[in-house]
């Protein structure tokens, strides 16, 4: 270009006209120079330079045998080092040549300025301006090439320098290593973009990680897996086709392995076994349960069951071993004045607070009884008509009133009396009366067929019994009255009442004698 055929024209001219060999035509660049320094064979054509300055400044060069008989014809790369070696060789013409741009051309006529021109810069521009007192082109670099302006054969440029930079090569995509890239030089430097289309399934995409129709997903190969093809087999996970897949090694898995809903591996085999469920030990106060982990179902001793279980009739555990004991049945509780029952949840025979009241009077000990559920002392009294007097074998004319009350005076209801007659004597109601909510309670006393005093007794449960006290009077001489049951007969089931009376005289007071 503009260096390489203008730069060497003007060094070698300048050396020519040193040596005074004007018009000698064999340094292949022309037909040759004539005496006065015209130079042919310049890229802008014929051009008449002077060189008389040049030839009056030259030092003398006729010691440098032949100096100029050897140049014969070269090529371009030898021109370049044959060029630079002459420049090193002439004296310095043009000092700031460097500064002000490569001097390419002698004629002035012909220097084009603007033009494009070569400094031997890959990646600069350079233009043509002409040195307005010899006219010659000199070359100045413009500044750096576009980025990515080709430089040479896998060369881009990329800020003033040629680099490497190979375009359409593949490459990985940083936003989805599971997408194919591209390289592009556009910018001076390999930039990968992201073709769209997807790198072959199975491609690694990071730490146990392969690529599935463009996208990552874990999958880790090598690793122990459960073949579907037999879940007694050991298998091995493979990721090659971008899914996870279970090669089957052909290798029994341990007897005992899960193969399915209660099912285990037995030599190679998936079997049934219920792990974990119950089964009966042989000590019925102790749990069991199936264990499968040799392949086959054993049944394993899991230890006491709860305290309280039933492991028999009237019988339960208790520390794990089955004891006697009875549920249900009556029993006093801390409160003796509430009903309890037995309870065997506990593994021991306990009773238990029913929280239902006894009945009043009940004897709670210590003399007391139970009052509305409370056990306190109630206190037996006559309330009234004691000490009446009447015939033998005849009523109390007034039935004996009794009456129980708290330590507080007040009347208890619903106790239970208890009477009982002397000898001979009789109750004419019931034995029993129950107060009411006085506290007060009545019954009818029939002495017995003696003279003089009689006690008849009033008791509640646990208290002391009181006396009630009559006397039975002789009727006068020739007293003439009835007497009940004549005949003897009873009533049925109790000797104490008297049957249907059949009337009757009888004088009383022989008897009586």
């Amino acid at each position: 270009m503009f260096r390489s055929h203008f730069l060497r024209a003007a060094v070698l001219s300048s050396l020519c006209a040193a040596a005074g060999c004007g018009g000698g035509g064999d340094n292949n660049h022309g037909p040759g120079a004539d005496d006065t320094g015209e130079a042919e064979g310049s890229p802008q054509g014929d051009s008449a330079t002077s060189d008389d300055a040049a030839t009056d400044s030259a030092p003398d060069v006729s010691s440098v045998d032949g100096a100029f008989d050897s140049i014969t014809p070269v090529g371009d790369s030898d021109l370049d080092s044959a060029a630079d070696t002459a420049a090193d060789a002439a004296p310095d013409q043009g000092s700031d040549v460097e500064e002000t741009g490569a001097e390419v051309g002698s004629d002035a006529g012909a220097c084009v300025p603007g033009a494009a021109c070569d400094l031997g810069l890959a990646c600069h521009s350079a233009t043509v301006s002409c040195d307005p007192s010899t006219g010659m082109a000199i070359c100045n670099d413009t500044g750096f090439l576009p980025n990515g302006t080709v430089c040479g054969t896998n060369q881009v440029c990329n800020d003033g320098a040629c680099s490497l930079c190979i375009n359409n090569t593949a490459c990985v995509v940083a936003a989805n290593p599971c997408h194919v890239g591209s390289i592009a030089c556009g910018t001076g430097t390999a930039v990968c973009n992201d073709t769209g289309a997807h790198v072959v399934d199975g491609t690694s995409c990071g730490t146990d990680q392969v690529c599935h129709q463009g996208s990552c997903i874990a999958c880790k190969s090598g690793a122990s897996c459960q073949p579907p093809s037999n879940a007694c087999h050991l298998g091995t996970s493979d990721c090659s086709a971008g899914i996870l897949a279970c090669t089957d090694t052909g290798t029994n898995a341990p007897n005992g392995t899960p193969c399915g809903t209660n099912e285990v591996c037995d030599g190679g085999i998936c079997v049934y076994c219920n792990a974990g469920g119950s089964c009966t030990s042989s000590n019925p106060c102790h749990g069991a349960a199936w264990v499968c982990s040799t392949g086959t179902a054993v049944c394993t001793d899991t230890g006491p069951l709860p305290d309280g279980t039933v492991c028999g009739g009237s019988q339960v555990c208790s520390g794990g071993s089955c004891v006697a004991c009875t549920s249900g049945t009556a029993c006093t509780p801390t409160n003796p004045c509430h009903a309890g029952s037995t309870s065997c949840s506990s593994g021991m025979q306990t009773c238990n607070d029913t929280g239902t009241n006894l009945p009043n009077g009940t004897s709670c000990g210590g003399g007391d009884v139970c009052n509305n559920g409370t056990c306190s002392g109630i206190t037996l009294a006559i309330d009234s008509n004691n000490n009446q007097s009447a015939y033998p074998d005849q009523l109390l004319p007034l039935s004996v009133v009794v009456r129980t009350t708290d330590a507080s005076g007040n009347g208890v209801a619903n106790v239970t009396v208890s009477f009982t007659a002397p000898a001979g004597g009789w109750l004419s109601n019931n034995a029993t009366c129950t107060t009411g909510s006085t506290g007060r309670c009545a019954v009818n006393l029939r002495l017995a067929r003696t003279l003089g005093a009689q006690t008849f007794h009033a008791a509640i449960a646990g208290g002391t019994p009181v006396s009630i006290t009559a006397t039975a009077t002789a009727p006068a001489s020739g007293t003439i009255f009835t007497i009940g049951n004549a005949d003897h007969t009873l009533v049925s089931g109790n000797a104490d009442i008297p049957g249907p009376a059949t009337a009757a005289h009888f004088d009383y007071t022989p008897y009586l004698a």
